[in-house]
């Protein structure tokens, strides 16, 4: 049962992992890896399970940081910067240093169930990435465990620091000595193939050893090298992170929202630019699709505040400032660069508190509104992390919409127009095996126009398998073998989150809801007609792991007091898919094991309006009452 609740994620990917480990401390972490690379049995280090790309899941030693290894160990608010476990989320940690008025930087959607090893792991970014750029911007010092268990810390080396460490013994002294070989050698492939966008997930994060390094803010010389910056990214394929050392920014004393409305999507897309020259903190676009099915969303409708009419989408054009009157003023600017441009129709200000946590609660669940769609065609994550530069960002959509045209497939917008990078998501079958070949169809097609425009194919959820099956075609052969010499050197066995970044398996070979999706005949008491059938309202479950949260609602009351996966509606979903879809046997369907599943779901309604697809796990819990 566990086995099955940790076989999938966030994304369309299911594999079952061959164990599951939730380490009270670090010892156990070592201990595990030194047995696995004993045994030479795969380790995939894990946090919320919020990933959309595929990399939380394999068939490896799972470990969850989560339920023990998340405190803060330690705030320097003079210095700016806080030292934490990898389980600890980001809202607690911004809790924490609420007192400090400082924040972290990076602020991923999922920032409630999103932990700080999860964000390295996939080098996180989110709304405001503009002014703070991904996780490798941040980063000072990791504290690791490299894959035959043995610690490692990595920060920043001058010249000479750096060959103290290429001469030290073990595998860290192997770690360092290949990497300066790496460095020496393929210095040329490294500068001359590396994407030069500065919002760059795809392949290995090598640019940033080189003497001169491209970062969000531009081109800078760098003195020192930081090992630490090749782990963001890396989604766990280099090193396990123990501990975990992050620069921290002011806390923004006071905000306000200009929440621009336009008759289409493309007049949105074409306005950004005028925009952004008024200087915005961020600039977020929410299409007609995510409205109108936010609409229907009990939970989320009365949220939408902000919304008037029916646009074809809407821009969340937020601003920083210490004053409300300074805060008037950026919106009076955007209100007059917008008249100048003759853009947008209307502007709806959001300058109070409660006003502005309506805007961003339905933003920050615009992911899993969109997947609480009935039936069977859900809106795929497989092009969503694309990002291209801002000036050309209304052209690669028209372009991408194009390509949707020649298949058939409509798509839902949403995200972070501000720095190039739109969600993308087709509306596709996976049951079908004609719509799963529109996965790699589409993802090529987007590929393709991403390259010209000097973008990035993975820009903040990372390559893992839906993704990283493109990089030898992004990236160019040369690199990709730079990038394995890479992994070999931290990695030699191969067993560290394996086939993630390259070498990945097919993605249509993992789909959790694939063409060979069947489910075992039900007897349902209660009508499931509105979503189709029961086994259906178990899948509007996506796993976007909202029922994790632990700070705000009431969802999911057993998981905030017990921290277990399968205390969550998440793992109740999982666990009833598991035995529907023969992982587990028929007769678990009402054995003791699924009893202590369900158990301690109180039945109290609140996954029905606090999970943005509306997985009603009270009312699926009474027709297996019955069948119990």
């Amino acid at each position: 049962m566990t086995r099955a609740l940790y076989a999938t994620d966030a994304s369309v990917c299911q594999i079952q992992p061959v164990g599951v480990l939730l380490p009270r401390h670090t010892d156990d972490v070592q201990a595990a890896l030194e047995a696995a690379a004993r045994y030479r049995i795969p380790v995939l280090p894990r946090g919320g399970g919020s990933s959309l790309a595929g990399q939380a899941v394999g068939a490896a030693l799972v470990i969850d940081f989560t339920r023990h290894l998340d405190a803060v160990v330690e705030v320097n608010a003079a210095e700016r910067w806080a030292r934490v476990q990898p389980g600890l989320v980001l809202d607690d940690l911004n809790a924490h240093l609420a007192p400090h008025g400082l924040m972290v930087g990076p602020d991923p959607a999922s920032s409630n169930r999103a932990t700080l090893g999860g964000m390295v792991g996939n080098n996180a970014t989110g709304t405001h990435s503009i002014l703070y750029g991904n996780v490798v911007n941040h980063v000072r010092e990791i504290r690791a465990l490299l894959a035959d268990g043995s610690p490692a810390t990595f920060g920043a080396l001058d010249d000479a620091a750096w060959e103290a460490r290429t001469r030290a013994p073990g595998l860290e002294g192997d770690l360092y000595r290949g990497l300066d070989r790496i460095l020496r050698t393929q210095r040329a492939v490294i500068a001359r193939d590396t994407p030069t966008h500065w919002r760059r997930n795809s392949g290995y994060r090598l640019e940033y050893l080189l003497d001169r390094v491209h970062t969000y803010a531009g081109e800078v010389e760098q003195t020192t090298r930081n090992v630490a910056q090749v782990l963001c990214g890396s989604e766990g394929t280099l090193a396990v992170s123990t501990e975990i050392t992050l620069s921290l920014v002011p806390r923004p004393k006071q905000t306000a929202v200009g929440v621009v409305h336009f008759h289409t999507r493309g007049e949105a897309l074409r306005a950004v630019t005028t925009i952004l020259e008024t200087r915005p903190s961020a600039v977020e676009l929410f299409d007609g699709v995510a409205i109108a099915q936010t609409r229907r969303a009990p939970g989320f409708a009365p949220l939408l505040t902000f919304v008037e009419g029916t646009p074809g989408a809407v821009l969340l054009t937020e601003y920083y400032g210490e004053s409300a009157h300074e805060l008037r003023a950026h919106l009076d600017a955007l209100d007059r660069a917008l008249e100048r441009a003759g853009q947008g129709y209307a502007v709806v200000r959001a300058t109070q508190p409660a006003y502005i946590r309506n805007v961003w609660t339905v933003r920050k669940e615009s992911l899993g509104l969109l997947m609480g769609v009935k039936g069977d065609y859900k809106p795929v994550a497989v092009v969503e992390d694309a990002a291209v530069p801002v000036e050309h960002l209304a052209d690669y959509i028209d372009e991408l919409d194009r390509l949707l045209a020649e298949t058939g497939t409509r798509a839902a917008y949403y995200a972070h127009a501000s720095a190039g990078c739109l969600h993308v998501r087709p509306f596709l079958n996976t049951k079908d095996p004609r719509e799963v070949g529109k996965l790699r169809e589409i993802s090529m097609g987007a590929m393709q126009l991403v390259a010209r425009y000097g973008g990035s194919v993975s820009s903040e959820h990372g390559d893992g398998i839906v993704r990283g099956w493109l990089n030898p075609y992004f990236l160019g052969p040369e690199l990709c073998d730079v990038y394995r010499d890479l992994k070999r050197t931290f990695d030699p066995d191969g067993i560290l989150n394996p086939e993630k970044i390259l070498d990945t398996p097919p993605v249509a070979d993992n789909l959790r809801l694939g063409p060979a999706y069947r489910t075992i005949p039900l007897r349902e008491e209660l009508d499931w007609s509105a979503e189709g059938s029961f086994a259906q309202a178990v899948e509007l479950c996506n796993g976007n792991g909202a029922c994790r949260k632990l700070r705000s609602g009431t969802m999911c009351p057993s998981f905030m007091v017990t921290r277990d996966e399968e205390h969550s509606t998440r793992g109740r979903a999982n666990a009833l898919r598991a035995v529907m879809t023969g992982v587990l046997p028929p007769e678990d369907l009402t054995g003791r094991r699924m009893y202590e599943v369900m158990d301690l779901c109180i039945q109290c309604k609140a996954c029905k309006t606090e999970c943005p697809s509306n997985v009603d796990m009270a009312r699926l819990k009474t027709e297996w009452l019955g069948w119990y």
